[in-house]
């Protein structure tokens, strides 16, 4: 029986091996973007799982101005909770040092790292594998450092780090007493160093940080008992707050579910979230690949099944039976699914890095690699490949064995309905990828452009404790090309921006309490130089102690707050006099795009993290030139500490990160989606040219044009791109406009998105199979006669 099973698929491949390749490569190709899109669905979805008290793990998280949930808490916090709530087991701070930090070992070049601090609960939260030293000793011992592996091999190369001293912001040494393993799923937690958080008045001397309420710098996750009540005990640490502190509603966030969450972490450099939506879609975007690669198979299976009506006629005239022929087809099937599965795996296992390199979308290859994983794959192949044939199997076995000899069956029918209905999914699917990745870049370049302030030929530098603003204000203004030179604290896309809570103004004799707002500090130079125009009142002089307590507020703050005649009010500023309103500028984007642009105060102030220098170019050469020059300036001056610089632009393009890895990866897909679909449709058109051999070799002795055989063959593909259209374009508006409501300023769906879809679906089919009618169109009408 295995011979003659061996036989039936060599018979078959032998007798149409263009079809079955068509079909082994489509299959190939859409398991292996399913395995690639499953491996990035789970590695999102799994995030943070690997913890061992996942489940009882809650971030305390409190309502900021305009509903924003965000993870700012004062370090004392820690204290009351562990006195005074015994629900709660254990309480970890975190933070991170303001600025960048950065790291030496020796006379090697100092390198950029991402530190947190963190207390010696730590341990009991999070499971981090340590493969060198001691992590809990390491956490309870002053001055001390844990690191990555992967920043060890970066400081120590393979020698051992444990007991070596790390130089930290060319101040402060540390001694290396543990090295961690990165995790190999997602985390929220993004860090390459630890230092324990009883060293944080050695390296981060800021006076009463521990003892204030009012310096909310860390975040505090909380391990509560399993029987006690998240939403209770966010309660009762509300109420530990002083009353005369600013706060708002405290909740608990599971962190299981974290990495999904809406909380801003902005500000928080450590802690990661990701997109829902988009992982969401992406996975839809698996599910359709394979469903697009199962119909294809489908409908070339009802096509070769026509070819095998006498293959099958003569098994069972020579005594098969019917289970026989029944196993014999799928067996067929679960054998080609099988080796799709195998030739998938591997190279998805190659695809996997290379696409996380280039689209720049971290891919965790360790959910590939479970062996659960690779048993449900082989399980699902195997469950899909009988489902799929079960239904022409049955009646090629059951046909009368006498009528298949004789070809009395033709196919048509039944069969020819679902292989319609199959072929427009098909092309359903193809015009709403198309018309939603037309959407998704018609969103992002939308995005761009609708910024509110100029980002042109502006170079950003990032200062070191070694940068003095004076000093390098003036080395850079003497270089050619060199406009203007600012500084600030705002970075777009990079730094979350500080704000202020709970300020009261009086307005035309009225007390407005509760006054909040996102604040902007830099020189006097910086409106003008970002191109804000005031659409009341003025900007900022030239000279800084003219200006010194007086703001400038955007359109959204007059708005949020009725104040018609801003100009002259004065709001009260943490340890400063009042600040007056000089100015009102239009709206423009300094914070996510999918949010809505909230009220903000640029004031003048001395405290700055970033110069920005603006350049008068009019070439590339002449940019780069300046930019060489910056570089040269900046780094001559900062010999201790790495200095980064980056354009405007470049930061901007950080604020649609997410959008622009989103649309990188969904064209990927979207490319092989309809690629799959192509190889449908081609071997689709060679079964129906071949069907109609003999009535093309007829049409052209009676004399037809080569274009009459061509519209004759083509006329029902352009017929099933039409209804296709008519079916995807409300599912496609429907399924863009769900996504763009993440957005609070978005694009309009044009009506031209969804005829150039349809109009490209139909290009890309008749490109298709074209060819394949030009070769039947043009045949020798003798051979087509002698067919049979």
């Amino acid at each position: 029986m295995k011979s003659h099973f061996l036989k039936f698929i060599q018979r078959g491949i032998a007798k149409k091996p263009f079809i079955y390749s068509i079909n082994f490569v489509g299959l190939i190709l859409s398991m292996t973007v399913v395995f690639v899109l499953a491996t990035y669905y789970f590695g999102e979805t799994g995030a943070n799982k690997f913890n061992k008290n996942i489940d009882n793990t809650y971030v305390i998280c409190s309502e900021g101005f305009q509903g924003e949930l965000h993870t700012y808490t004062p370090a004392i916090l820690k204290e009351h909770i562990e006195n005074e709530i015994p629900e709660v087991e254990k309480v970890v701070r975190m933070r991170s040092p303001f600025g960048e930090t950065t790291f030496q070992v020796g006379e090697n070049p100092p390198i950029t790292s991402k530190l947190i601090l963190a207390d010696s609960t730590f341990t009991d939260l999070f499971s981090y594998q340590c493969i060198a030293g001691d992590l809990k000793t390491a956490l309870k011992t002053p001055m001390s450092i844990v690191l990555t592996n992967k920043e060890a091999l970066k400081l120590f190369g393979q020698l051992s780090p444990i007991g070596e001293t790390v130089k930290m912001d060319n101040r402060h040494n540390l001694t290396v007493r543990a090295v961690i393993e990165e995790p190999q799923e997602k985390s929220s937690l993004s860090f390459n160093a630890i230092v324990p958080m009883i060293s944080l008045p050695q390296v981060s001397p800021n006076g009463d940080e521990f003892t204030s309420w009012g310096m909310s710098n860390f975040t505090s996750f909380v391990l509560i008992n399993k029987t006690a009540s998240p939403d209770q005990i966010g309660k009762k640490i509300a109420q530990l707050y002083p009353e005369n502190n600013y706060k708002t509603t405290i909740s608990l966030k599971a962190f299981s579910s974290f990495y999904f969450s809406d909380v801003d972490v902005a500000r928080q450099n450590y802690l990661k979230t990701g997109n829902k939506t988009s992982t969401t879609i992406l996975a839809v975007v698996a599910a359709i690949i394979l469903l697009m690669g199962i119909i294809n198979y489908l409908n070339l299976s009802f096509s070769l099944a026509v070819e095998r009506l006498k293959n099958v006629g003569i098994l069972k005239i020579s005594g098969a039976e019917k289970k026989h022929i029944l196993k014999n087809i799928i067996g067929e099937s679960a054998l080609f699914f099988l080796f799709s599965v195998v030739f998938a795996y591997m190279i998805s296992l190659i695809t996997i890095p290379v696409l996380s390199n280039k689209i720049g979308v971290a891919i965790h290859s360790g959910v590939i690699l479970n062996p659960s994983f690779i048993l449900a794959s082989i399980s699902a192949a195997l469950i899909i490949s009988t489902l799929s044939v079960i239904v022409p199997a049955i009646k090629l076995s059951s046909i009368n064995p006498i009528d298949s000899v004789k070809r009395n069956i033709t196919g048509k029918g039944k069969t020819d309905h679902t292989r319609r209905i199959l072929v427009i999914t098909q092309f359903s699917v193809a015009i709403i990828l198309i018309a939603f990745t037309w959407a998704v870049q018609k969103q992002v370049k939308y995005g761009s452009k609708q910024l509110g302030f100029n980002n042109e030929n502006i170079y950003t530098i990032q200062l070191t404790p070694q940068l003095k603003k004076d000093i390098l204000k003036e080395k850079i203004e003497q270089i050619p090309g060199v406009k203007e030179v600012s500084y600030t604290n705002f970075l777009p896309g990079r730094e979350s921006i500080e704000q202020w809570y709970g300020m009261t103004i009086t307005y035309k004799g009225e007390k407005k309490e509760n006054i909040s707002s996102h604040i902007i500090r830099c020189d006097n130079n910086f409106p003008g130089l970002l191109g804000l125009n005031p659409i009341k009142g003025r900007l900022f002089s030239s000279d800084m102690l003219t200006d010194k307590n007086k703001i400038i507020v955007n359109k959204a703050f007059v708005d949020e707050y009725g104040l018609e005649e801003p100009l002259g009010v004065k709001i009260p500023a943490f340890n400063s006099e009042n600040m007056e309103i000089v100015g009102v500028v239009n709206n423009f984007h300094f914070q996510s795009v999918h949010k809505a642009i909230s009220p903000v105060i640029i004031r003048v102030n001395d405290y700055a993290k970033f110069c920005y220098v603006k350049i008068a170019s009019s070439d590339f050469n002449s940019l780069h030139g300046a930019v060489t020059q910056i570089n040269k300036a900046a780094t001559s001056l900062s010999t201790g500490y790495p200095v980064d610089f980056e354009f405007l632009d470049e930061s901007v393009a950080q604020m649609y990160r997410s959008e622009v890895q989103f649309r990188k990866i969904f064209f990927f897909f979207s490319v092989i989606a309809i690629f799959i679909c192509c190889l449908g449709i081609l071997g689709l058109s060679i079964f129906a040219s071949q069907q109609k051999v003999k009535e093309i070799g007829i049409r052209k002795v009676n004399g037809a044009k080569v274009s009459e055989i061509l519209a004759m063959l083509n006329k029902d593909f352009v017929k099933w791109v039409l209804i296709a259209f008519v079916i995807a374009t409300p599912v496609a508006w429907y399924a863009m406009d769900k996504w763009l409501e993440n957005f609070a300023y978005k694009t309009s769906l044009s009506w031209w998105i969804f005829a150039l879809a349809g109009l490209l679906a139909l290009g890309i089919a008749l490109l298709t199979v074209s060819w394949q009618s030009w070769r039947a169109a043009t045949r020798n009408p003798v051979e087509a006669l002698r067919y049979e």
